[in-house]
């Protein structure tokens, strides 16, 4: 489970060597589709949603990720578990 604040919209883009925060945007960007391949590797189901650092932006990045499910305000039932995971961004 990716629990969010991947992006991180506090990132000081001129310490990051970027020329403006569109390219920080862009650096976040990939940022956080790396994060979700790398849990896409893993098998069984992974789950990701939004931190309260992460731009509102960036759901549909997650929502519509094959690698996992996104939980952005979602419940999602665990059959092995009979439980659900709910996912509260923010």
């Amino acid at each position: 489970m990716l629990g969010g604040d991947i992006s991180g919209r506090y990132v000081d883009y001129r310490k990051l060597k970027l020329r403006t925060e569109e390219s920080c945007e862009r650096w976040n960007e990939r940022s956080l589709n790396e994060a979700l391949a790398i849990l896409g590797e893993y098998p069984g189901r992974m789950f990701a949603m939004l931190g309260d650092d992460d731009l509102e932006s960036y759901s549909d990045i997650v929502d519509q990720s094959s690698e996992v499910e996104g939980l952005n305000c979602r419940a999602v039932y665990l059959e092995d578990e009979d439980q659900y995971l709910v996912g509260f961004p923010y």
